[in-house]
């Protein structure tokens, strides 16, 4: 199957969750799709590969007290300087919870509860990359509006420069 290059890490503990999720991703936008149980190795292999968008799961596995929770990773990785689209999943509705981390610079958070929850997940990343594609075409268009204004100062300058060679002639 074609890729369209982009990376999602899945930090989830439950298996079922983040193979329905890997599933959807890879069948329905063609995104490469990697999953990881803890947070250790989903972090080593974010450093190693600088993925394009990160879901994460809210309460991980508590026996690794270090990345106990999502926000203690976002947190991590924020501290390493590594930027990540992040979409957070939990299956708690606390709204201090979903305001800290919203706060904190993710994209959506998603609650597992609802049936539809891997809808949601598509719906904020196909958001993301719809705001994605408007900033990279005003972004383009900035760029050929400073082209066309070189084009004219160097046609400006050539042109004075003529004049000028004719008027001493």
């Amino acid at each position: 199957m074609k890729t369209n290059n982009r990376i999602v890490v899945i930090i989830e503990d439950s298996k079922v969750i983040s193979e329905t999720l890997k599933f959807q991703l890879e069948s329905c936008l063609n995104f490469t799709v990697y999953t990881f149980e803890n947070a250790k190795d989903g972090i080593k292999f974010i450093k190693e590969t600088k993925p394009d968008y990160l879901i994460l799961d809210y309460h991980l596995d508590h026996t690794e007290n270090e990345f106990s929770n999502g926000m203690k990773v976002i947190k991590y990785l924020k501290s390493r300087n590594i930027e990540i689209p992040t979409v957070v999943l939990s299956g708690q509705s606390n709204n201090e919870v979903t305001t800290l981390l919203i706060n904190s610079g993710v994209i959506d958070y998603v609650n597992k509860n609802n049936g539809n929850f891997n809808f949601g997940v598509l719906d904020t990343i196909l958001d993301y990359e719809k705001n994605l594609d408007l900033k990279r075409k005003k972004k383009l268009k900035k760029t050929k509006i400073r082209m066309r204004f070189a084009k004219i100062m160097v046609l400006t300058v050539t042109l004075s420069g003529f004049i000028a060679y004719l008027s001493f002639n």
